[in-house]
């Protein structure tokens, strides 16, 4: 195993001061399929060369993973806030109902009101014109009397 300890890496993340890290394997120590004690250099570049492979295709994947998730998160991210304006639009438009009710409302207690008080200035108008005629009948009245006596 040789010098073990150069195979710990040290950090501090609160749970461990280092870690270790298991050695690469040693492809000159295998043996190929005729038994042979070294593999020839053809074979270990070919093993090399797989490995190198299989770690770009895991990288590849585990990109390919982020990026899904990543267009999953944005599109859920694009969801809620389409959700949340459609809400906000449905709750503007509540509002917007409730105010024009309440316009209206207040539009034809004014209409009411205003036409009562034509109502009341009309009746009033007559009244007037009858307390006039009363009096200049009165004033008449008396003058006649004064000069009929």
């Amino acid at each position: 195993m040789g010098n073990e300890s150069s195979n710990i890496i040290p950090f501090k993340n609160g749970k461990a001061d280092s870690v270790y890290i298991p050695p690469a394997p040693a492809y000159n120590n295998r043996r190929d399929e005729e038994g042979g004690s070294n593999m020839d250099t053809a074979k270990l570049i070919e093993r090399l060369d797989q490995d190198r492979r299989d770690s770009e295709l895991r990288l590849q994947n585990s990109m390919d993973s982020l990026k899904r998730e990543l267009r999953e998160d944005r599109q859920q991210t694009e969801q809620r806030l389409d959700d949340r304006m459609a809400e906000e639009r449905r709750l503007s438009e509540q509002r917007e109902e409730r105010m024009e009710k309440r316009f209206s409302e207040s539009m034809a207690r004014f209409d009411k009101t205003t036409g009562e008080l034509k109502n009341d200035v009309n009746h009033l108008k007559w009244w007037i014109l009858g307390v006039c005629m009363a009096t200049i009948i009165g004033i008449a009245s008396m003058i006649i009397t004064v000069i009929l006596n």
